[in-house]
């Protein structure tokens, strides 16, 4: 079943003739997914209350506390969605009101980034600028004096990046052409389904693909939740291989290696035991919210790389915003 409105289904046929990608059509249409994109307006002059907003101060409720750390000191703001404001999408479990708040913790390691991600379940009427803490109240040293801006939501087409199993399937139907090579084309085309109008700048997605840049980041999000997060860089290695790397750590008496490839021999263990109910707890994860570095926000996430946000489908349906995954992808 298509997960495109009629209107972007043909819209997407047009685009993908249009790249000389025709032999894979079927398998590009099937993978695509309608999401927002969130595009950079104007600054922030803070006129309006609970517009969608990226960097500056949050307008929060009440109700919503400032999130802080167990020392005291508060998570760093970066961006606030109004769900009213955005234009109809074709198929979503998201409520269509309320406002979510992204709040950043620590980015340490880019497979497990502490946050919040926070959600007011009522109108605009309740809501009030809360301006930030100084900077030595801030759990973060980065990710302070963001520039605000007022971003709009525009209806896109997400399809899954270059380096994909569907580009791998694209891939193996089709062919170079004087066009140009397939690999080519495919961004082209990713390119042209994101938006076309070259002076609009997106800064973040809600919905769409995860990346599956350094493998499948919904597997990432189960291993991290059973507590297994020395196998999201080793989960594809081979029994021997551990082994081998853990005997020359003992060759050589390097204490930290030889604890770690210990960790991995024994995680590998257990994995073997739960890929299969792994690999059906992926599929309740989705990619909730993109945000990408920006130069005129000032915001560097990584180095140019993208904050990816993920939840369960049920907890989204339920409104439960607590237990997500966030995970970091270098630019």
């Amino acid at each position: 079943m298509s997960k495109l409105s009629s209107y972007q289904q043909n819209k997407l046929r047009e685009t993908i003739l249009k790249h000389n990608l025709i032999d894979a059509g079927q398998i590009i249409l099937a993978s695509a997914v309608e999401c927002w994109s969130l595009t950079l307006s104007e600054p922030e002059d803070f006129s309006t209350v609970g517009n969608c907003r990226i960097g500056g101060d949050p307008d929060l409720p009440a109700s919503l506390a400032w999130p802080q750390t167990d020392d005291g000191l508060y998570l760093n703001f970066i961006m606030q969605i109004n769900l009213a404001e955005l234009p109809p999408l074709f198929d979503h479990p998201l409520p269509n009101h309320g406002m979510l708040y992204f709040f950043v913790e620590s980015d340490e390691s880019c497979t497990d980034v502490k946050s919040k991600l926070l959600f007011h379940d009522g109108d605009s009427s309740f809501l009030s600028r809360v301006t930030s803490p100084d900077y030595d109240q801030l759990v973060h040293e980065y990710y302070v004096d963001l520039e605000p801006y007022k971003v709009v939501p525009i209806v896109t087409i997400d399809l899954p990046e270059f380096g994909s199993e569907t580009f791998e399937m694209v891939e193996a139907v089709s062919r170079d052409t004087p066009f140009g090579t397939i690999a080519e084309r495919y961004c082209e085309l990713l390119e042209s389904v994101s938006c076309a109008d070259k002076d609009i700048h997106i800064v973040s997605k809600v919905f769409g693909h995860a990346s599956e840049i350094e493998g499948d980041m919904r597997w990432n999000a189960c291993l991290h939740k059973a507590g297994q997060n020395i196998l999201i860089c080793n989960h594809h290695k081979q029994k021997n291989e551990v082994e081998d790397l853990l005997k020359k750590a003992l060759q050589d008496n390097e204490a930290p290696e030889i604890e770690y490839y210990r960790n991995v021999k024994e995680s590998l263990a257990w994995y073997q035991h739960h890929k299969e109910q792994l690999q059906r707890s992926r599929h309740e994860w989705l990619q909730l919210l993109k945000i990408d570095s920006n130069r005129s926000v000032d915001l560097s996430i990584w180095y140019a790389g993208s904050f990816y946000i993920l939840i369960r489908e049920e907890n989204l349906r339920r409104r439960d915003f607590s237990d997500i995954y966030v995970e970091i992808v270098a630019g």
